[in-house]
């Protein structure tokens, strides 16, 4: 099945990714091993196309002789037959370069059958694909590799509690509030929460009033800065009890612990919260819905950040399992993976019946211009969606950000310069290096002791010497953050 180059190259694309890999040449052997790894990784995550016949640290396309072309075909079918457990099905295409040269297409299919092996050595191991990397599988991963592969699904198994109204008390109330009319047995039973026998499904039981476990476990944190390694954080909000009062109770923390300011209007004025509220409470909602339950014991983790919110939820949106910041948000419709709980999400309309509430946060965000718009990240282990902080004078800040001001001891009598280093090393630590190619300065006796040293003398910026190059952090305690946040109106 020939395809012409020009054909090829305006399809083909430009990068290796999540679902692409170039090999100049298929090694035989040991050296077969990591390209066997992607083989491996392409069946258990999303499929995906290794070409053979282009460089992959440039990406020049070589080609390959024919002859050449039957012997890498013959290889690729032996290494496959001889070290993946159970056997994949792929499809292989050649493409002419030019005369006598091609290069060989081989598209290998996710796998229904997993997790599938890697056998090499008397070894075995289970890869997925993480954007353009091949990694170990988690015990998790391949936990849902195996569900998947047997179609069992979560919420519909049954258990032995039985059917009891009057321990769907909240699930009553907020049904009851949301739909005007009384829930009744029979309402329950058209939600698929018990079977013939009046046993409840286990994913009716995440909805008791009285529900205590790991499935639904949440943690809400505040962190001083842009990203985790900061140590200044403050857990507000830990909890493992029923999906709408984890979702209610969580959703109320995180209102009180953001940003706002008072906005003029014509006629008035406007509270502009930091995040959307209806955008926090779909996230919620979300992260709830599409959670894989089987991951039991990992929380979903809600991090308050300086510029952004991030709602982090295990497990894949089923169908969209490779997604990195992905913008366009509004465009993804994720498989139901839990019938039965989005079923009681829908009744007591935290949800719609179609929908992931996506669209609703891509609309909230839509008059703030692209330098706010929320994303998703989906894996094979989690998917995250994050929602920018509306309020922060550029949106997303960069861990070189300076534009904004601090706060410090006024008798310090800081320079424009220091307060720059100090800017430049609020987010994240730099070494010397780095600040004198920010300063547009040469790295000197000058710089390290009338600058660095004695920023650090006054007690306003910190040194970690364990480090092979020293790294300079700014003293969050001493030097606070004035207006990376829009001015009142």
């Amino acid at each position: 099945n020939d395809m012409t180059i020009n054909e090829f190259n305006e399809k083909i694309p430009k990068l290796e990714g999540s679902t692409v890999e170039f090999k100049q040449i298929l090694g035989e052997g040991d050296k077969a091993l990591r390209r066997l790894q992607t083989v491996n990784a392409f069946a258990n995550t999303a499929g995906g196309d290794l070409y053979v016949g282009i460089k992959d640290e440039n990406f020049e396309q070589i080609g390959l002789p024919l002859n050449v072309v039957d012997k890498q075909v013959q290889v690729f079918l032996r290494e496959v037959k001889e070290h993946l457990i159970p056997a994949i099905t792929y499809k292989i295409d050649y493409i002419l370069l030019k005369k006598d040269l091609y290069i060989i297409k081989i598209h290998i299919n996710r796998n229904n059958q997993t997790p599938v092996f890697l056998k090499f050595h008397n070894h075995a191991d289970v890869f997925e694909r993480i954007e353009a990397t091949n990694s170990i599988a988690s015990a998790e991963t391949i936990t849902k590799l195996v569900l998947d592969s047997i179609g069992v699904k979560y919420d519909d198994n049954t258990t032995n509690k039985v059917f009891n109204i009057d321990a769907f008390s909240y699930f009553t109330k907020v049904f009851e509030n949301k739909n005007n009319k009384e829930a009744n047995q029979k309402i329950f039973s058209s939600l698929d929460f018990f079977d013939d026998g009046n046993y409840l499904r286990q994913g009716a039981v995440l909805f008791l009033d009285n529900f205590k476990g790991n499935e639904t476990l949440i943690k809400v944190t505040k962190r001083k800065g842009i990203d985790k390694g900061e140590s200044n954080y403050k857990l507000l909000y830990e909890n493992n009890i029923n999906i709408l009062e984890s979702i209610d109770e969580s959703y109320e923390v995180i209102v009180e612990n953001i940003g706002s300011y008072e906005k003029k209007l014509d006629f008035g004025r406007t509270t502009i919260y930091d995040f959307p509220l209806r955008s926090i409470f779909e996230g919620l909602v979300n992260a709830y819905a599409h959670k894989n339950y089987f991951i039991k014991d990992i929380p979903i983790e809600v991090d308050i950040f300086e510029d952004r919110l991030e709602i982090k939820s295990p497990g894949s949106l089923i169908n969209n399992v490779n997604l990195f910041k992905e913008t366009n948000i509004s465009e993804i419709s994720p498989s139901r993976r839990n019938e039965i709980i989005v079923n009681g999400l829908v009744a007591v309309k935290y949800m719609e019946k179609q929908g992931s509430g996506f669209d609703k946060i891509s609309a909230d965000y839509l008059e703030y211009g692209q330098n706010y718009k929320p994303y998703v990240t989906s894996t094979n282990n989690y998917f995250t969606l994050v929602l920018p902080n509306v309020n922060v004078v550029s949106g997303m800040i960069n861990k070189n950000t300076t534009n904004f001001d601090i706060v410090y001891d006024d008798s310090l009598m800081l320079s424009e310069r220091q307060k720059i280093i100090l800017k430049f090393c609020y987010f994240s630590p730099k070494s010397i290096n780095e600040i004198a190619s920010f300063l547009n300065m040469k790295v000197s006796s000058y710089l390290r002791n009338d600058f660095l040293n004695r920023l650090v003398n006054m007690n306003v910026l910190k040194v970690n010497r364990d480090e092979k190059a020293a790294l300079y952090f700014t003293n969050h305690d001493t030097v606070k953050i004035l207006s990376i946040r829009k001015e009142n109106i």
